[in-house]
């Protein structure tokens, strides 16, 4: 896959056909070579199909929003950005199953994203973002250069071969960001 392949982001309100086997070959992708995104590897069909069935009832009852970088052919980024339902933390978004096609890492997709989780926040009222990530990974890093701050730490956050990990939970505020993305030129 060539590191130059344009992509257009994309808001999608529902994963058709198409777009279903995009999202989960970016998934298995991942899962390849990272245990981070909430599998240990590469899953079965089956859990591939209800992963989709989950994400397409959550973004069709508007519980969450899908981001995806698209190439036409393959998605080279997926963000799922989750507003609270609570009244009062409606202002609070959070950032799940983000990740990048290890093909294309380190050639700036992540920072590209700014904009438009900047636009889909300030559309859906959300000041505050949060994310979780497991301790020492590489998500960890590429968070924290963009600008997130640690607020907390979970002993025991994901167990993978036998192995606990801890999570670090992160957050930035959408004014933030746009200051980043602005001193970056990406606005």
């Amino acid at each position: 896959m060539s590191t130059e392949a344009p992509y257009q982001f994309r808001w999608l309100d529902r994963l058709v056909p198409e777009h279903a086997e995009r999202y989960l070959g970016l998934y298995l992708r991942v899962l390849e070579r990272d245990s981070t995104v909430g599998f240990p590897g590469p899953f079965e069909p089956a859990v591939g199909q209800k992963i989709v069935a989950d994400l397409n009832r959550d973004l069709s009852e508007k519980r969450c929003h899908l981001l995806v970088a698209d190439t036409g052919s393959s998605f080279l980024f997926q963000g799922t950005l989750i507003q609270s339902g609570s009244p009062n933390n409606r202002h609070m978004a959070g950032v799940f199953r983000a990740m990048v096609d290890p093909e294309v890492r380190g050639h700036g997709v992540m920072w590209r994203t700014l904009p438009a989780f900047i636009s889909k926040c300030r559309e859906l009222g959300v000041e505050l973002v949060y994310l979780d990530v497991r301790a020492g990974s590489p998500a960890e890093q590429i968070w924290k250069h963009m600008g997130f701050k640690v607020f907390g730490v979970l002993p025991g956050y994901s167990r993978v071969d036998g192995q606990l990990f801890d999570g670090i939970y992160m957050y930035l505020s959408v004014a933030e960001a746009f200051e980043i993305a602005r001193k970056r030129n990406l606005l």
